[in-house]
């Protein structure tokens, strides 16, 4: 997450302190005195902690070994989970540190500090799509789909993930050049081969109890509707604002009184969806299509799971409804998972890394944001996540996605940005890991050229035009 400007040296040296000891597991930090060095820049910025070559050996099997299960199997997929290497690190925080509230406390003071040029990060590019085939309908999973899909499926449908997180892609430039135009500027049209657009507006503030100061209510575009032939595609965009943080530290279960939803659901991601999913359905009664394609981003991916299962159970007339989400973290409990994965034909796709490695100072977790909630989750007094002693468990999805570092054309760099030792520290490192590696693996099934696989400060990088590079020069660390 983010450290800003109103983080001090305290502040950090306390996470520091955090990572320490979910890195190196409560025995490993019983056998050793200093598993991490920590080196500090003079105003107490963390700049690196590097792993001590002791960690090397046998306290990764100790610390991993529940997480190891096959990362693929065509034969019997339903048997089968992809290795979430975020997991052990934010278990092993809670337990050791407690570290479900100081991580929230932590972030409540730097959130405000947060501030990211989305229209350099994100891209103003429309998808390449020559044929007119993109995006195409999924191949349908239900009602027993595999938890990691299969390697020809993921081959075959790629294209049509490039085409959707494109469009995410530009859905950020949207929002950010609207809300800095003092929402004067004229919604765009997103792309010119679908028509009947209409765009869903929230305001973030509306139902927060959150007193954030100096931040006005105001409305910002979340997700936009359209038509092609028989076809809707709905498209949300993830996290941008810093009240939008604070929807995604929401964590508590929603108090659904309508009874939306089986089980039990994410609070932020809940508010988010109330807030404008009736105008969606009444443009999905009126337009009638024969497929609802939803996709989303981040926070924009929960709430794609929650319309993709509203609309299978909610509309009189009964379209085929796929949903295709990028870096989302979890939306419900095991009763919204299991419903979830029956009814609804899905894809999840996320950056992860491999964990250990015969490198010392390596832990390479990819996409952290991605991962968590794993364990049960603490309740916190902090952002309305709910009371001290009640947890919160979250179900990950079936229809895993998950690509690797070595799935990149420069895997040395992405090997380096999913590093934990380098990435908690750096915004850089988790806007790269959380927004630009989707892009530059969904591309190279394109040869789309603006991947933002590569960075204007990497050694040996291709000679791009500027925009095509992965831009966080506006990341505060």
């Amino acid at each position: 997450m983010t450290l800003g400007q109103r983080s001090n040296g305290r502040q950090l040296r306390t996470w520091a302190t955090l990572i320490v000891s979910a890195l190196a597991g409560t025995k490993a930090l019983h056998d050793m005195h200093r598993p991490f060095e920590a080196e500090f820049t003079p105003d107490g910025h963390v700049r690196e902690l590097k792993l001590d070559e002791a960690l090397a050996g046998d306290w990764g099997y100790r610390l991993l070994e529940p997480y190891m299960v096959y990362n693929e199997s065509d034969t019997t997929p339903n048997n089968y989970d992809p290795w979430f290497p975020g997991c052990p690190v934010f278990d092993n925080l809670n337990k050791v540190a407690s570290f479900g509230c100081n991580f929230i406390r932590l972030n409540k003071d730097v959130l405000t500090a947060f501030w990211v040029d989305f229209s350099k990060t994100a891209s103003t590019t429309r998808p390449m799509n020559p044929d007119g085939l993109l995006p195409q309908i999924l191949r349908d999973h239900r009602p027993d789909p595999p938890r990691q899909v299969g390697r020809e499926t993921i081959h075959a449908e790629r294209p049509t993930y490039y085409y959707c997180y494109r469009l995410i892609l530009l859905m950020y430039s949207i929002a950010f050049e609207y809300e800095r135009s003092d929402m004067q500027s004229i919604l765009p049209k997103l792309v010119e081969d679908w028509d009947r657009e209409r765009w869903y507006m929230v305001d973030y503030l509306k139902q927060t109890n959150i007193n954030w100061k100096n931040i006005p209510h105001r409305q910002s575009p979340i997700a936009v509707s359209m038509m092609k032939g028989d076809r809707m595609m709905v498209v949300i965009r993830g996290t941008i604002w810093t009240e939008e943080w604070c929807k995604d530290f929401q964590y508590r279960w929603a108090d659904d009184e309508d009874g939306l939803f089986p089980g039990r659901t994410h609070e932020g991601m809940y508010s988010v969806f109330v807030d404008f999913y009736k105008g969606l359905e009444e443009e999905v009664e009126s337009r009638q299509p024969a497929h609802v394609l939803v996709t989303g981003h981040s926070l924009g991916a929960g709430i794609a799971n929650m319309i993709g299962l509203r609309l299978e159970n909610s509309l009189q007339h009964k379209p085929r409804v796929d949903v295709i989400g990028f870096g989302g973290p979890n939306t419900g409990d095991t009763d919204f998972a299991d419903i979830y994965r029956r009814t609804v034909n899905s894809r999840h796709l996320i950056f992860l890394g491999h964990g250990s490695s015969p490198n010392p100072n390596m832990y390479t977790a990819g996409d952290i944001t991605a991962q968590y909630t794993c364990e049960p989750y603490p309740g916190c007094d902090v952002l309305a996540t709910g009371p001290f002693g009640k947890t919160y468990k979250y179900v990950r999805p079936h229809n895993q996605v998950p690509f690797y570092p070595e799935d990149m054309p420069n895997p040395k760099t992405w090997n380096d940005i999913a590093n934990v030792r380098r990435i908690i520290p750096s915004t850089k490192r988790v806007i790269a890991s959380h927004i630009c590696s989707y892009i530059c693996w969904t591309s190279l099934a394109v040869g789309d050229l603006d991947s933002r696989c590569y960075f204007a400060s990497e050694e040996g990088r291709p000679d791009l035009p500027q925009s095509y590079y992965c831009d966080v020069s506006q990341a505060p660390i």
